[in-house]
């Protein structure tokens, strides 16, 4: 494929005369022009149904071979983002990976190249709702069996990313992205619009804000974002939102640009389906009364038996016995927990906390917040902060 990239390779061009061909076109500057918009999509889309290739605007041609460059394109009236705004909105679906050049003549005027990828989104149809295919030098419509042909080239390469809004627990919703495809995607960029606001700016998502070199196959991130509550009557949180997720696809060693749209009232009146786990409950409930009647006969020393495994698979720490002992004893004491293993669903059945507050808890005993006091977290007051001393293992400089 040749390639163009300054003032230089294109006078060779023209000193070696080299042809039009299935890759290359030459256009003169006045090619690109507000009633030429149909003629520049079209153009491009052929190269991007066929085999890929590069259009060069500001090329005098004679029998398809380069003669001189002209005068250039005005390129303070048709920039490198006019460009690019007439291509993507003409045709459709867009082509990924598409990259369109700038090279300057003089202070007001430029040759411009565009780079046409082979595209394995196609067809793409032109303005015309018409297909198009490079031959003989020219831009012609494809046949009804050429069409077939393209689109199953298409229908090869699987999209290798998701994204989504998902409410796990009632309330409460997570923003997801995940490979749900065979292959990593490379270099992994997003864009959202509007902007996501964030339920604590100070939280918001590394892999949002710097994208990823890499995501393996399989590979799930989630991150909280609100409570359902908040965005429904927070007037600055969108209720809605596009993502566009761009990254490299290695089997075809080019970039692709999906996009995902997100729209927070699509769960306005729906209902919280019990997980598996909940379902369950009656089944845990009863290997409890189980542990709990064995508990009453056992003695001797409780590391004997730390880990007990009933039929329910339920695993019982140390820890656990221990409390359950105070309990069957009538005691008042109970072996507090260590918060910095704790997560947000702990602190929430434990302190009956909402769930923001608990994930905030969970965020800050982490290590997030070292400098931060228990009393600065939004949504702890001074009973909270008793009752987590009662339950938790918590240090008297962090109060």
């Amino acid at each position: 494929m040749i390639k163009v990239n300054n003032l230089s390779d294109i006078n060779k061009l023209i000193t070696n005369q080299v042809q039009e061909s299935l890759h290359l076109d030459y256009k003169t500057s006045d090619a690109i022009d507000s009633s030429k918009r149909n003629e520049i999509s079209k153009d491009v889309s052929a190269f991007a149904n066929s085999d890929g290739g590069i259009i060069i605007y500001g090329i005098v041609e004679h029998g398809h071979l380069p003669m001189s460059i002209d005068s250039g394109v005005e390129h303070k009236k048709y920039s490198r983002e006019w460009i690019e705004q007439v291509i993507n909105s003409n045709v459709y679906p867009k082509i990924d990976g598409l990259r369109i050049s700038q090279i300057s003549l003089s202070a007001d005027h430029s040759i411009f190249v565009v780079n046409i990828p082979k595209s394995y989104r196609s067809p793409h149809q032109a303005p015309d709702k018409k297909y198009y295919k490079r031959y003989n030098f020219q831009s012609v419509p494809m046949e009804n069996y050429e069409i077939d042909d393209v689109r199953n080239r298409a229908t090869t390469i699987v999209p290798l990313l998701n994204f989504d809004a998902i409410a796990p627990q009632h309330n409460v919703i997570h923003l997801e992205v995940s490979n749900i495809g065979a292959f990593p995607a490379i270099d992994v960029k997003f864009k959202f619009s509007p902007a996501l606001v964030w339920h604590d700016d100070k939280y918001y998502p590394l892999l949002f804000t710097n994208g990823s070199r890499f995501i393996a196959p399989g590979k799930k991130y989630t991150f909280f974002y609100h409570t359902y509550v908040d965005i429904v009557n927070n007037d600055a949180i969108p209720k809605s939102f596009d993502v566009q997720i761009t990254y490299k696809h290695p089997v075809v060693s080019q970039r692709i640009t999906d996009k995902f749209h997100v729209d927070f009232m699509d769960f306005y009146s729906t209902v919280h389906v019990e997980t598996d786990i909940q379902k369950n409950t009656a089944t845990i409930k009863k290997g409890l009364e189980e542990i709990r009647s064995g508990l009453s006969k056992i003695s001797g020393q409780l590391e004997d038996i730390a880990p007990i495994g009933e039929a329910t698979g339920l695993r019982i720490s140390l820890k656990t016995l221990m409390n359950l002992r105070h309990i069957l004893a009538g005691e008042d004491k109970l072996e507090k927990l260590d918060p910095h293993f704790a997560n947000a669903s702990v602190f929430s059945e434990v302190l009956d906390v909402d769930i923001s507050t608990a994930y905030n808890l969970a965020w800050f005993f982490r290590g997030r917040d070292n400098n931060q006091k228990l009393s600065e977290i939004e949504g702890v007051d001074e009973e909270l902060i008793s009752k987590l001393y009662k339950y938790f293992s918590v240090s008297d400089d962090i109060r």
